[in-house]
């Protein structure tokens, strides 16, 4: 997936580092233990149309890239988007999901998630 966000494109990929930066982003402890549960509630939170879920999304798909929007770039783009085109918007929740399912590490993960397994 491509984003235009502050007018330069961005590659969002799904891999071993989108991965990682959802894990440190959606993190949860139990006893003293941290469990990184990135796609457990990134996927759920896409569904609910949560703008803090795809701003998640997008900072975690752009953490290969030697530069990467800031939040403030992509707070504008998502607002932008929301106030100018909802249908664009709304679809980005879907296209997110679908993007994450594409993906070899994440397809079965992504499946069961949806599943509620």
């Amino acid at each position: 997936m491509i984003l235009n966000i502050g007018n330069r494109e961005y590659e969002l990929r799904y891999g071993i580092k989108f991965i990682e930066t959802l894990d440190r982003l959606y993190k949860q402890d139990l006893e003293g233990i941290e469990f990184g549960l990135g796609i457990e509630m990134a996927v759920p939170y896409l569904n609910m149309q949560r703008p803090t879920a795809l701003m998640n999304v997008i900072k975690a798909g752009t953490a290969h890239l030697n530069s990467q929007p800031s939040n403030s770039d992509i707070e504008t783009f998502l607002e932008e988007l929301a106030t100018n085109d909802i249908d664009k918007y709304e679809e980005l929740y879907k296209e997110a999901i679908e993007s994450m399912e594409q993906s070899p590490f994440l397809k079965s993960h992504v499946k069961r998630v949806l599943e509620g397994s």
